[in-house]
């Protein structure tokens, strides 16, 4: 629908320009130039005259109303584009561009310059973008008018997209390697982070706090030995606290000797009764 006129124009220019005699042999030149599937759907050879095959296309595709209304509808669906997403500011100037056009074929350039229409264009600008046109717009050198809004708009639009343009090409070949590497070193601090935490008997996330360990407790008095030089934890309050720090008080061993207030370890391991 929305190339219907456009097309039709075309059309007429090259058939005028080719054979302006207007033979009957302009029919067959016409479907010719249709999609198979349309002449068969409509069936169009079926029609003795160019004149009566427009007649069937202008029925299906050449509503003007709908096809505007097709045209606004599609142009507002666009999301709203978020900083730094250069190509896609971009594709919403063309893409206004093309409804501008397609309008001006149907004789209805009123229907984008609505206030409504301009409005949703102006909001799906980027926050930096849209602040430069409200700067630009509010200068009163500039002379932007209510009966020119869209025309100053697009007009602004077209002379930034040369300058996104150049943006865009700078973010696409600004250093994509160290991009990449920084994404795979952050995933393996997480990995090897993740793991460090791991208990060394049941990989739950307790690893500096032994004397939780359900599985820890279930163990003979070897394989607790075992786990505990393993895990490099206090050999009396059973955590991870480092050669300076204090006991876990709380966890401490309650055997005669054992206590940290005692200031002194015992010789070999001791573990909790």
């Amino acid at each position: 629908m929305r190339e219907y006129y456009r097309w039709r124009k075309d059309w007429e220019s090259l058939q005028q320009q080719g054979d302006p005699s207007g033979s009957p042999e302009v029919k067959f030149q016409l479907l010719e130039s249709v999609e198979e599937t349309i002449v068969k759907d409509l069936r169009l050879a079926s029609h003795n005259t160019a004149k009566d095959v427009f007649r069937v296309l202008e029925n299906r595709f050449g509503n003007k109303n709908a096809i505007t209304i097709l045209i606004v509808a599609e142009l507002q669906k666009i999301s709203p584009v978020k900083e730094h997403q250069f190509r896609k500011v971009i594709d919403l100037i063309r893409i206004t561009e093309k409804a501008l056009a397609d309008l001006k074929d149907l004789d209805n350039e009123a229907a984008i310059k609505n206030p409504l229409v301009t409005g949703a264009i102006e909001n799906k600008l980027p926050l930096t973008l849209k602040k430069e046109w409200l700067t630009f717009k509010e200068d009163p050198k500039n002379s932007v008018q209510p009966e020119s809004y869209f025309d100053a708009l697009l007009d602004f639009l077209q002379k930034q997209e040369r300058i996104l343009e150049q943006l865009e090409q700078m973010e696409i070949t600004e250093f994509p390697e160290k991009k990449t590497e920084k994404k795979f070193a952050s995933t393996r601090a997480t990995e090897r982070g993740s793991t460090e935490d791991n208990c060394v008997l049941c990989e739950n996330k307790h690893r500096s706090r032994l004397f939780t360990c359900k599985k820890f407790r279930g163990l003979d008095l070897a394989a607790r030995k075992a786990a505990v030089k393993k895990s490099r934890a206090c050999r009396l309050c059973l955590s991870s606290h480092g050669a300076d720090g204090e006991c876990n008080l709380k966890f401490l061993c309650t055997k005669k000797g054992c206590k940290k207030g005692g200031g002194v370890r015992p010789p070999l391991p001791s573990l909790p009764q």
